[in-house]
């Protein structure tokens, strides 16, 4: 079982603004929708991403358990109003079969594993667009999906639509993270695959909003 829900943030309420400098401050934030014993437990996995258009910012959410917005709506939304939808994922989930195409949207951190001098492994965020690019279209196969058309040329169907560089703190540490909004066309390969994608993510931290690929009708 999952949910997929939105939650509307008011923009112009100290605690949003305070919520969407810090990644780590939203993890908590969006944690806080779950009880204890839910967010205590490893399988429990929790999505979020942040979508901004010209007139709302909206908070998006994937999860096992159904979350509650009530602490949330008291810090950054609006006073006496709901502004959040949760329904339940699976039907949709379950609806998908190979060939069908939708639109997708993905907020992910591009990285790469390198070595350092002394022989240490270390994880480094992928900064130009073609590396991003590539990133991406090295991980569709694996995780149930093709983004290239079909054809001669397999033409890319998607573009990086948003880039750059994250930083706030973590308690007494700087975190720095490359974004990177994918935006495009997908076609179903294997439906079981990319179930297991929109449930589980794609990439590294996801517990600071990336990761998340929704879809929508192909128009």
């Amino acid at each position: 079982m999952s949910y997929l829900s939105r939650m509307n943030l008011h923009p112009r309420r100290r605690g949003t603004t305070e919520l969407l400098g810090n990644p780590w401050k939203m993890h908590a934030a969006v944690m806080s929708c779950f009880p204890p014993e839910l967010t205590g437990d490893d399988s429990h996995r929790v999505l979020w991403r942040i979508d901004r258009s010209e007139h709302a910012i909206s908070l998006i959410i994937v999860s096992r358990d159904q979350p509650s917005f009530i602490h949330l709506q008291e810090q950054a939304g609006w006073e006496n109003q709901s502004s959040w939808d949760s329904v339940r994922y699976d039907p949709f989930l379950n609806r998908m079969q190979e060939g069908d195409i939708y639109r997708f949207r993905l907020t992910a951190n591009p990285s790469k594993t390198i070595r350092t001098d002394n022989g240490e492994r270390k994880q480094v965020g992928l900064l130009t667009l073609a590396d991003q690019t590539k990133w991406l279209t090295e991980r569709t196969e694996e995780k149930g999906f093709s983004i290239t058309s079909p054809g001669p040329d397999e033409d890319p169907m998607f573009q990086v639509t948003k880039k750059g560089l994250q930083r706030f703190r973590r308690g007494q540490r700087t975190v720095t993270l490359a974004t990177a909004q994918y935006d495009g066309i997908l076609r179903v390969t294997d439906p079981n695959q990319l179930r297991k994608t929109l449930t589980d993510g794609i990439g590294r931290a996801k517990g600071f909003g990336m990761g998340l690929l929704t879809l929508a009708p192909a128009r």
